[in-house]
């Protein structure tokens, strides 16, 4: 089952900085996000960090978001180069 695409007005509102038409984004991809980043890191708590920080990193991004590609796909590429910049930096990190 395909992922329905937001109205591009509340994109257009979000990218123009307005918080309710970026909290509606939030709410309506949270839970798709949440679940492919934990299927990715199979860590519930880190799969959670992870989340909150794709759409930290989409908030500040949405302005370059250019309507080439859909915009659950750009939405999903953010969440899987966090995961790979997440799995990179657990590769450098000591072991205990």
């Amino acid at each position: 089952m395909a992922i329905q695409q937001p109205d591009m007005a509340v994109i257009r509102r979000a990218q123009r900085g307005d918080e309710r038409a970026f909290a509606l984004i939030v709410r309506a991809y949270e839970a798709p996000i949440f679940n492919y980043v934990l299927r990715m890191v199979g860590d519930r708590a880190l799969a959670e960090d992870l989340t909150q920080d794709v759409f930290l990193r989409v908030f500040r991004g949405l302005r370059g978001y250019s309507r080439r590609a859909r915009f659950t796909t750009w939405l999903f590429q953010v969440a899987k180069n966090r995961v790979i910049d997440e799995m990179r930096a657990a590769e450098r990190r000591p072991r205990s």
